[in-house]
């Protein structure tokens, strides 16, 4: 009997550790595993947020903050945006930091370091060089910032806002049919193209498509077609390579250019009055400047006949309303152009009253 009862009291203590034995062990489980729970956000809080966020996921309550690089503050159409984009901004209550870092890539990326310091958002990038934008493009893209080029097309993680080359160089093209035809008697004994190979291949529209545009129609032949290929926008430089073109062909008698960019209307002007081209030299541009709109109104005497005119002055207006709307997560398309008309001493007064 003594036996029996020494064995149930055995049996009832060793059931009674069990027990806190596995008490133990579902306590020190829910430890370890609460721990493992909190584990995998320790890697989430030290990245760095500018790897995995976009720009899109710091939209909500976002500040629009603008920085604006822009090439130069010497030519006209750049004065025109810098001013245009700052009046658009200053009337919005915008804040916008603007700067003309020119084409030295050490001052383009501290610029772009300091906008970003600065809680830029929205980086706009007026530089003028295809190369230089699409780094500008990926440097936002890591940093979870927008950006909006005027001129060059980098990628699809970039906005564009400005000229559609090719529907302008087309605009162009058509004028150019009916002034051959109409305002030169048919004849064009040399087209000079003026370009820069640094803008890329959609900007090199602007000479490359009107050119097809009159070949077509066999109002110049290919080897009637000759090329000024700018690597300095330096005006003197500009001058000088004009000067040394017309001096190996002055025998030329009809001649039409077409320069991708206003700007550089005064060099060649300069250069074909002192080679004897005043009457010979027939000169379409594109911007649409004040120089230009003042010609066409004096009536005075101009190798400059036309110009393309896409009212850089109002840019600044519709990259504001692009800038507003990226921020506000509001869908955008990559590309916004402005409109284009070929402007001429006929309709200058119907484009600019004033």
């Amino acid at each position: 009997m003594k036996k029996r009862l020494v064995a149930v009291v055995l049996s009832v203590m060793l059931g009674v550790i069990c027990m806190a034995g596995c008490g133990g062990s579902a306590a020190d489980t829910g430890k370890t595993t609460a721990s493992d729970s909190a584990q995998p956000e320790a890697p989430e809080q030290t990245e760095a947020p500018s790897q995995t966020m976009k720009p899109e996921d710091k939209t909500e309550g976002a500040v629009l903050k603008i920085g604006v690089l822009d090439r130069t503050a010497d030519e006209e159409v750049h004065i025109k945006f810098g001013e245009g984009m700052q009046k658009a901004c200053k009337e919005a209550g915008v804040e916008c930091l603007y700067s003309t870092p020119g084409e030295d890539m050490s001052l383009i990326r501290s610029t772009y370091d300091s906008y970003v310091a600065q809680g830029c958002n929205v980086i706009v990038d007026f530089l003028s060089s295809l190369e230089t934008s699409q780094a500008l493009a990926d440097d936002c893209k890591r940093d979870g910032v927008y950006h909006i080029c005027i001129d060059a097309d980098p990628s699809e993680d970039s906005y564009f806002y400005g000229l559609s080359n090719g529907e302008a160089g087309e605009e162009l093209g058509k004028y150019l049919v009916d002034y051959v035809n109409n305002k030169m008697d048919g004849k064009c004994d040399l087209l000079i193209l003026m370009d820069s190979p640094s803008h890329g291949e959609d900007v090199a529209k602007r000479t490359e498509v009107p050119k097809q545009m009159l070949l077509d129609n066999q109002l110049i032949t290919e080897d009637q077609v000759a090329y000024i290929s700018l690597t300095n926008y330096d005006l003197e430089s500009v001058r000088q390579e004009m000067t040394d073109f017309l001096t190996t062909h002055k025998d030329a008698q009809n001649v039409l250019m077409i320069s991708f960019a206003s700007s550089f209307n005064d060099a060649i002007y300069s250069a074909s009055k002192a080679q004897g081209f005043d009457d010979k030299l027939n000169l379409f541009s594109y911007d649409g400047m004040d120089a230009t709109i003042n010609i066409f109104k004096s009536g005075e005497k101009s190798v400059t006949k036309g110009e393309v005119s896409s009212g850089m002055e109002k840019y600044g207006y519709g990259v504001l309303e692009i800038a507003q709307k990226l921020v506000n997560g509001e869908s955008v398309e990559h590309k916004t152009y402005s409109d284009t008309v070929v402007m001429d001493p006929d309709n200058v007064l119907e484009l600019h009253p004033e």
